[in-house]
């Protein structure tokens, strides 16, 4: 007789630092716990040192088409060919988990008809606010109709941002973020808001119900946000009796009279008697106006391996 297999066998696509940081998971014992696996890795250079006792592979087929592998891990990151292997994943009956935001955001209408076609799960939590969990409130919101999402999404940009509120220079700032490991070296994805404007079509796409295409959204970063701004902000309407602002890099949606939405990624003024403008450092918050239940906001970390892997 054959052996029965008691666990759930996993495949994973790309090990780098959020792919480390799920190996590491594995490695500690934490699948065992759920009753998985890690059976293979697919990597670009299986012949690099590495500590792991995963077999690897260069062929990205031996991860899909493997049949001992019922969920594929996507953290290879980027659009293409990322989405292929989603899509040829998901085309086997695999289930995917993914954190990729820019394949998700580009490719929704795709990836989710694939996932539907074949039965298969599709799974992205992590690709939008760290450990937030915000996909699952979302996709609860059922009875209610989303008014507004304001949000906080990039963990690094907003860490940037709380250093230069405490006089340091944006590239004092990044460098600070960097050795903590909230910023790679190519940083333009984070502070020119491309990696928060995929974020926000997804949770746009979600809560509005229709796909929205990401290139589509006015986008501005804060490069050209200094010290002396941010100081200006925090001192803003203080003589009048206001509580001065904070300056975010913000994701908005909004719901607009005639059934539209605006969507836009840009810095902004926040009051400092907005909950928003607590969330500090690496944090990562979500502002959600429903129709019925009013505001609610939800936090949490949103940079570093721990908050994607959580």
């Amino acid at each position: 007789m054959g052996r029965i297999e008691s666990r759930i066998g996993v495949g994973m696509i790309g090990l780098g630092t959020v792919g480390g940081g799920v190996e590491k998971w594995f490695q500690q014992g934490g699948g065992e716990t759920q009753g998985l696996e890690l059976r293979r890795i697919a990597v670009a250079n299986p012949d690099k040192p590495r500590d792991t006792q995963v077999p690897l592979t260069s062929d990205i087929k031996d991860v899909i088409k493997d049949p001992s592998i019922q969920i594929v891990i996507e953290v290879m990151g980027g659009i293409d060919p990322a989405s292929g292997y989603i899509t040829d994943a998901l085309n086997e009956g695999k289930s995917v988990i993914t954190a990729n935001k820019a394949a998700i955001a580009t490719n929704m209408p795709h990836l989710f008809e694939a996932a539907r076609t074949r039965n298969a799960d599709l799974a992205f939590e992590a690709s939008v606010g760290g450990g937030i969990r915000i996909i699952h409130v979302i996709n609860s919101f059922q009875a209610e109709r989303i008014e507004a999402i304001k949000a906080i999404l990039n963990g690094t940009s907003n860490y940037i941002l709380t250093q230069m509120e405490k006089g340091l220079t944006f590239d004092e700032a990044l460098i600070q973020a960097q050795e903590k490991g909230f910023a790679e070296s190519n940083h333009l994805s984070d502070t020119g808001g491309y990696d928060t404007r995929y974020k926000l079509t997804i949770l746009a796409s979600l809560g509005f119900n229709t796909w929205f295409d990401p290139e589509a959204i006015s986008r501005r970063g804060m490069a050209d946000i200094s010290p002396i701004d941010l100081d200006f902000a925090a001192k803003y309407g203080v003589e009048e009796g206001e509580s001065g602002y904070s300056v975010k890099l913000l994701a908005i949606a909004k719901r607009r009279e005639d059934n539209s939405v605006e969507l836009r990624v840009t810095p902004a003024l926040i009051s400092k008697d907005h909950p928003l403008s607590s969330v500090r450092d690496e944090y990562n918050a979500v502002y959600l106006e429903g129709s019925n239940a009013g505001p609610q906001m939800l936090t949490g970390k949103g940079a570093g391996r721990e908050a994607t892997t959580s």
